[in-house]
């Protein structure tokens, strides 16, 4: 494709997990007004559980399908996608000692900023800043967990951010979030020889971000299949996607990724991973609870 579709298909996508952290944020606060340490614990558990069973998977796939795995990985997730949990972790780590030591609004929303800033000056504005920080992007994009379960906390926590969540406001921070995305790596791409399919965060991604959460609390869709299926399967689809994308790549590389065939690879592989969630969780329901983190449900079901 041509390199600036490639920009922006890229980062259309770029507020996924950036969001996922906000819902994180946001849910686990409401736990930790209820019972703080029951929450901690609860949550940490569930979150190391799946990290282990996800590794254990991908550790076999790996060496069975490319016969080696790098061990140095598995702290951090065995395969590339599951960062996101030992970040997760941190997060949830950080939130509960926030609310413990009562720390003021001002603070954690500086110790937020500060993050994002770090993520940015180590990503996207190293090249253009001449930093040469780009080699620790790695180490610190795990951290953007803290600041948005910060905010996303906030929403939950605090009165006056109520009124924030309105569609309006949703849309319009979407939109100038997307732009700024859009101008931002044009920008970069003049001043350095970085591409711009490269980004991985970016200053309007907190925007675009953020414009989605509201949508969500303020737009009321009315699809109850939808809904149930994103309940359900969600965590099963993000957990194993990658599974099927190496299964398939092993299978027949030259036809799956040759012409026009890898676009629709995505979608692809996300209806395969939803109909065989959807058959072990009718089906194999025990299997399905312990692949998806829900260990005691899956021994205690009937």
């Amino acid at each position: 494709m041509n390199e600036n579709l490639i920009a922006i298909i890229r980062i259309s996508g770029r507020w996924g997990v950036p969001f996922f952290f906000l819902l994180s944020g946001y849910f686990f606060q409401k736990s930790l007004v209820k019972s703080p340490l029951k929450a901690l614990s609860r949550n940490c558990s569930k979150i190391f559980y799946i990290l282990i069973v996800a590794d254990i998977i991908y550790i076999i796939a790996l060496y069975s399908l490319d016969g080696h795995f790098n061990w140095k990985h598995i702290p951090l997730g065995a395969h590339f996608h599951l960062w996101f949990l030992p970040s997760l972790i941190m997060g949830t780590v950080t939130l509960f000692l926030i609310n413990k030591f009562k720390v003021k609004f001002q603070l954690s929303l500086t110790l937020s900023l500060l993050i994002i800033s770090l993520v940015l000056f180590t990503d996207s504005y190293s090249s253009i800043f001449h930093l040469g920080t780009e080699r620790f992007s790695g180490y610190v994009i795990p951290l953007l967990s803290i600041p948005y379960m910060i905010i996303g906390s906030f929403f939950s926590e605090r009165f006056w951010f109520k009124k924030v969540i309105k569609k309006e406001i949703g849309f319009t921070m979407l939109i100038i979030g997307f732009i700024m995305q859009i101008i931002e790596v044009k920008v970069i791409n003049f001043f350095t020889s970085r591409s711009m399919v490269e980004h991985q965060y970016l200053i309007g991604t907190l925007f675009l971000s953020l414009g989605i959460f509201i949508l969500a609390f303020s737009l009321n869709f009315k699809s109850e299949r939808l809904g149930k299926w994103g309940k359900e399967f969600s965590l099963f689809i993000y957990l194993y996607h990658p599974l099927i994308i190496l299964l398939l790549y092993h299978t027949n590389h030259e036809l799956i990724f040759s012409g026009n065939t890898v676009i629709l690879f995505p979608i692809f592989v996300f209806l395969i991973t939803l109909i065989l969630a959807i058959l072990i969780y009718k089906y194999l329901n025990r299997l399905f609870l312990l692949l998806t983190g829900s260990l005691k449900e899956a021994v205690y079901s009937k």
